[in-house]
């Protein structure tokens, strides 16, 4: 992944569960200490049920989609957003 990006980019990839508001908090604060702030969120998150037709899907599936394709998106921004509004600059990047 760090080999795509373009040279003198500086950047913390982990696999860190979206939907963990806590750990998306500590993985902010590792990239803003270690950069003195944070230029960019590129988060991509996407979870879906079993391949059943709609009317047979558990509820469950459902409300474990939302919670990784909305709920944990919107957990990743939030995790930035103090830094960024510190700075008063910032960029999201989400896809799903």
């Amino acid at each position: 992944m760090l080999a795509a990006l373009p040279e003198g980019s500086r950047a913390v990839p982990r696999a860190v569960d979206v939907r963990d508001l806590a750990a998306m908090e500590a993985l902010a604060a590792e990239a803003d200490e270690r950069f003195d702030g944070i230029g960019a969120l590129v988060a991509c998150a996407a979870a879906h049920g079993a391949e059943t037709a709609f009317d047979e899907t558990p509820l469950e599936d459902f409300a474990q989609t939302f919670a990784t394709n909305v709920v944990g998106m919107i957990a990743s921004c939030r995790a930035v957003l103090p830094a960024m509004r510190r700075q008063g600059a910032g960029n999201l990047v989400l896809f799903s």
